[in-house]
C-alpha cells in the first residue's frame, strides 16, 4: 500500500476509533483486543488467556473488536464485550495503530499483526509451544 493510501486508511481508523470510544464509553482503564485472526487456534487462545490477563492487570472491562463469527456465540466472561466490526473497519484501526501507537491499552490477538510483529518466526523451533509464545507476545504473560 502506498503512503497516501496508508495515511487515508489511518485517518479512517482515527475517525472510527473516536466513534467507538464515545459509543461504548471506553476509558483509559479499559482495554481493547483486536481479534481478527482467522486461525481458530489463535481465537481460542485469545479467550483462554484473557481472564488471566485481566486478573494480572486488574482490568474490569475489555472490548473485543472483531469481524469473526467465532466470537458471536463464545462465552466471553465477565467484563468482556464483543464489538462487531467489518473487516475493513478492523484494518482501519490497525492502520491507525501502525502509523501512531495512540494507546497502550490495545492488544492485537495475533502473532503477525501489527506490522513488525514476528511471533510466527518463533514457531520454527521444536521446543517452543505456541501457547507460550501467544501468552508472552500477545498478553505479556510469562
Amino acid at each position: 500500500m502506498d503512503y497516501e493510501k496508508r495515511i487515508a486508511k489511518a485517518s479512517e481508523g482515527r475517525k472510527l476509533w473516536r466513534e467507538l470510544i464515545a459509543k461504548y464509553k471506553i476509558t483509559d482503564k479499559d482495554y481493547v483486543v483486536i481479534a481478527n485472526d482467522e486461525d481458530s487456534n489463535i481465537s481460542n487462545m485469545t479467550l483462554k488467556f484473557l481472564p488471566e490477563f485481566m486478573a494480572k492487570r486488574a482490568i474490569k472491562n475489555v472490548y473485543i473488536f472483531s469481524s469473526l463469527e467465532f466470537y458471536d456465540d463464545a462465552d466471553l466472561g465477565d467484563g468482556v464485550t464483543l464489538v462487531k466490526l467489518l473487516e475493513d473497519e478492523i484494518e482501519a484501526v490497525i492502520s491507525l495503530y501502525e502509523a501512531y501507537e495512540f494507546t497502550a491499552n490495545i492488544i492485537f490477538a495475533s502473532l503477525k499483526i501489527p506490522n513488525g510483529r514476528l511471533g510466527e518466526g518463533l514457531l520454527i523451533k521444536d521446543d517452543v509451544d505456541i501457547e507460550d509464545i501467544f501468552k508472552s507476545i500477545v498478553y505479556g504473560l510469562v
